[in-house]
């Protein structure tokens, strides 16, 4: 994976790293774009210095890789699936939306990805509900060095931090609150979350706003 910062267009579809806010943290996640708007306009392309300027004020709608360690240096895209940023429903009744799976992000806090592209590991549930004479690229799925994502989730929070720290919740706020229970932050394979991952906020910055 590599982070992809070009004068060329950043277009739906592409793979974008942020942050994003717990009720106590701070950590990092990979977000597919599903919209990018400003105002009530959408469009589906721009130019990625247009994007990371804050004073035009875009923003990035998308939904949440759910990424999965497979190794002490990989992690992969395995499920195929994205993680609910909403909390739950009080009523049981009441289906999950594509508004329980989307959040928004200011597009001058995201960084747009190239990841690398791995095979599914033999005898994963997911090769299971595919074709077994599908198309080769349809058998793999999108790869993440844990290396790259340390990197990433330093640039992005040196980014919000300002020349006066006692400025930085102002930024903060500004990140997208999700519901932690739903995934966040990321885990390694035994369950534990991975401090690469999540900047305690009594550590990095104090104290946390409250919205």
């Amino acid at each position: 994976m590599s982070l992809d910062p070009g004068g060329d267009n950043f277009q739906v579809g592409d793979l974008a790293a942020t942050l994003v806010r717990t009720e106590s943290s701070v950590c990092l996640a990979i977000l597919q774009v599903i919209g990018i708007h400003k105002d009530r306009q959408t469009q589906h392309a721009i130019g990625i210095e247009t994007l990371h300027n804050p004073k035009e004020e875009y923003f990035l709608q998308g939904e949440v890789l759910q990424i999965i360690q497979v190794g002490p240096e990989m992690w992969l895209w395995l499920s195929r699936d994205f993680l609910k940023v909403s909390k739950p429903k009080k009523s049981q009744r009441k289906n999950s939306t594509v508004q329980d799976f989307t959040l928004s992000v200011p597009g001058s806090l995201c960084y747009r990805i190239n990841p690398e592209v791995h095979p599914i590991p033999h005898q994963h549930p997911l090769l299971d509900r595919l074709d077994h004479d599908a198309p080769s690229k349809e058998r793999q799925t999108w790869a993440f060095r844990t290396d790259d994502l340390e990197n990433l989730l330093q640039l992005a929070w040196s980014d919000i931090q300002p020349e006066d720290p006692q400025g930085s919740g102002d930024k903060i706020k500004l990140l997208p609150q999700v519901w932690s229970a739903g995934g966040f932050p990321y885990t390694d394979k035994s369950g534990m979350d991975l401090e690469l991952f999540l900047l305690k906020t009594s550590q990095r910055c104090s104290p946390f706003p409250q919205d």
